[in-house]
């Protein structure tokens, strides 16, 4: 249900993209790969997710697990492509804001969503402890990452594309990290704000599954 929940809000925000070309003339079409990048971490989650339940070696996780760890920034980071909105005079600035924040909203869902899957598989592995480090790290990771995507300008395919010079680049990210205090409040903003997110998607999803595991036990309760 989740799965198709998601799907048709890229829907949307594929149909309200087509529309603003039609309408503008022209669509920013950056928005839609950034959102293709966002929707990335997902099914790998879902397989990190399908091999725990399946019980499969810890080491059959790690290809997933890292490649899921390494694209999961590009969700949050869609937050930030709402420094791009401006006037237009041909179409409605009420109808851009929509646009970008479905577009941010999506991606952020699409990623913690598979961020909960990824620690609900740590935790099956390793235990309750040892999911929220997984989620906390991921978190943290994430902050840094929009951090290397936005002011640094790296992506996530330069893991595989030029890995020397990515290592470089956050070897020598951290003395700017320490100088610049615009880019260490960015990492520090975006480690409350999408840990602040998470904790109410899973609160909201625990809230569902009991309330759920209520009504299954109501249904099997004889009736008078």
């Amino acid at each position: 249900l989740m799965a198709a929940a998601l799907v048709m809000a890229l829907l949307g925000c594929a149909a309200m993209l087509q529309l603003r070309a039609r309408i503008g003339g022209w669509s920013p079409t950056f928005l839609a790969w950034n959102l293709f990048l966002a929707a990335v971490p997902f099914p790998l989650a879902w397989a990190v997710d399908a091999l725990s339940r399946r019980s499969a070696p810890w080491w059959a996780m790690v290809v997933p697990g890292a490649a899921w760890l390494a694209f999961f920034p590009n969700a949050p980071y869609l937050v930030t492509d709402l420094i791009h909105l401006t006037p237009s005079d041909v179409v409605p600035l009420w109808f851009d804001a929509l646009l970008y924040f479905s577009v941010a909203a999506t991606g952020l869902l699409l990623g913690l969503v598979s961020l909960y899957l990824v620690q609900a598989s740590v935790r099956r592995s390793a235990g309750s402890r040892a999911g929220w480090g997984v989620s906390a790290l991921a978190i943290s990771l994430g902050a840094y990452g929009i951090y290397l995507g936005r002011i640094e300008r790296w992506n996530s395919w330069d893991v595989v594309t030029a890995p020397s010079s990515l290592l470089h680049a956050i070897a020598t990210s951290f003395s700017d990290l320490a100088r610049s205090r615009e880019s260490l409040l960015l990492v520090l903003g975006f480690v409350v704000f999408t840990a602040a997110v998470y904790l109410t998607l899973y609160a909201f999803a625990n809230l569902v599954r009991a309330d759920g595991a209520v009504d299954a036990a109501e249904d099997r309760a004889p009736r008078p």
